[in-house]
């Protein structure tokens, strides 16, 4: 199963990124049981800096080429939910938390079955 997880990179490992729509790279991870490899790092196809429309189509455009089957995200915004649900891609919810969340902490919880799967968009003040 390939998961797809928005994400920030600092000294060399990835973090969930608080943002889904603006993160600045999705991380794509081919888990198997309970062990999961990170096997490849996208850039944003439309940069943070960016204001405007598309945003959620061009990303879940992404994710869908890449023959993703999940996302794990803090959250998710109404665009990018409905386009990933369309193509039958599943969205998890990782609790909000302060800190930076390493995807591996994000990756167990999924493995674990701790996540919630979203059944709405979700944005995070």
């Amino acid at each position: 199963m390939i998961i797809v997880i928005p994400v920030v990179e600092s000294n060399g490992k990835y973090y969930l990124s608080p943002h889904f729509g603006k993160a600045p790279k999705y991380a794509f991870i081919e888990v198997k049981g309970k062990e999961f490899n990170v096997v490849d790092v996208v850039n944003n196809p439309v940069p943070p800096s960016i204001e405007g429309g598309g945003r959620g189509r061009a990303i879940a455009d992404l994710i869908i080429s890449k023959g993703a089957e999940a996302v794990i995200a803090l959250e998710v915004g109404p665009g990018a939910f409905r386009f990933l649900k369309e193509a039958n891609i599943r969205i998890y919810y990782y609790p909000p938390r302060r800190g930076l969340i390493p995807i591996e902490d994000a990756l167990d919880a999924f493995i674990n079955g701790k996540l919630e799967e979203g059944l709405e968009p979700r944005e995070i003040d």
